[in-house]
């Protein structure tokens, strides 16, 4: 749950809609964004600026329990009875033409590709080199096309390499074709994704 300071209004960190308060009933605009570490990051934008804690404080956070427990589910005791995969596995999830899909991190992280053909534009999941960045991007190449592509190292390759685009940010790094376009993904855990959608396809 996330409060805004200016009206006090509770929203969902799922769906980014307002449960309570002055803006109930509206809904938060989603933007694209990658899940990435600060090293990548200067990487890809070496003029980047960072956003750190104010002092005095703790550097830590203070749900580093919460993550590191597998079985805790909620502040709440829940129980873990999730059906696909395990409530606190890790997906990222995509929602567009009124559909919502989750893709398992696991698969990301050892796959580094994959891609959303049920959508009516496809979309490509990529994760780079590491497994520890990941992002979202509109696919402008023909379905027919779709299994010539591959990521190698940090680059989406297509074909022959006539086409490739850096795997994070979607930047084109060929003379042909331009930047890919990014879509918004969600890092979140499979219980929480699937109690919002639990109709949900899931790639794993």
């Amino acid at each position: 749950m996330l409060q805004d300071v200016e009206t006090g209004s509770l929203w969902s960190q799922v769906t980014g809609e307002c449960i309570a308060g002055k803006m109930e009933g509206s809904v938060l605009t989603l933007y694209p964004s990658m899940m990435t570490t600060f090293a990548a990051f200067g990487v890809d934008y070496p003029d980047g600026r960072l956003l750190t804690k104010p002092q005095p404080g703790p550097d830590r956070s203070p749900y580093e329990w919460y993550a590191a427990d597998t079985t805790a589910l909620s502040m709440f005791g829940r129980v873990d009875n999730f059906q696909r995969l395990r409530g606190k596995d890790v997906v990222y999830g995509v929602r567009m033409d009124g559909r919502q899909t989750a893709v398992a991190k696991d698969l990301i992280a050892s796959k580094h590709l994959v891609i959303l053909d049920q959508f009516t534009t496809p979309v490509v999941v990529t994760g780079d080199s590491t497994g520890s960045s990941v992002a979202a991007f509109l696919l402008p190449v023909g379905r027919q096309r779709i299994s010539e592509l591959e990521v190698v190292g940090d680059t989406l390759i297509l074909g022959s390499g006539d086409e490739s685009w850096n795997a994070r940010t979607g930047k084109s790094q060929s003379v042909r074709g331009g930047d890919l376009a990014p879509v918004p993904i969600t890092s979140v855990y499979w219980f929480a994704w699937v109690s919002f959608f639990p109709e949900t396809e899931l790639v794993k």
